[in-house]
């Protein structure tokens, strides 16, 4: 399958742009258009993450918010050749507990994890700027407050 944009949150945060941003639990759309309800994961009993509707198809941002731990939740777009990006854009996050990583991943990746945690994902981490694959850091880190 090809890669999604993916996004995972920390504690709580809200994310809108064009390609996914936080999200954990369930996901709410703004204006009716962006994530539906968390639904069951029938091979392993556990809630998925909501999935961002394609912000290149809606007029309205898509709009995630996260509470309560880590989860990733995905674009319904994938890529799979060519040049592609998104754009994630954090509106808000509580002070002292919040946390954001965004990037790439496989249909295949673990949502109960923050992308980058397994071999199905890379994840650009916030608090420090690390490059994450298979729950390692690789590579330079981002400087902060730059576009990944």
């Amino acid at each position: 399958p090809p890669p999604r944009a993916g996004g995972t949150p920390g504690d709580a945060g809200e994310g809108a742009g064009a390609g996914a941003g936080a999200g954990s639990g369930s996901g709410i759309g703004k204006d009716g258009g962006g994530a539906g309800p968390a639904s069951e994961d029938k091979d392993s009993g556990r809630a998925r993450a909501s999935v961002v509707q394609p912000p290149a198809f809606s007029p309205q941002d898509s709009v995630i918010r996260g509470r309560c731990g880590f989860r990733t939740s995905l674009c319904t777009v994938g890529a799979s050749e060519g040049d592609a990006h998104f754009e994630v854009v954090i509106r808000r996050m509580e002070a002292g507990s919040a946390r954001v990583r965004v990037g790439w991943a496989t249909d295949e990746v673990d949502r109960s994890m923050p992308v980058g945690a397994d071999s199905h994902g890379y994840g650009y981490r916030d608090a420090d700027g690390a490059r994450m694959h298979e729950g390692e850091v690789y590579g330079r880190s981002q400087p902060r407050a730059d576009a990944a």
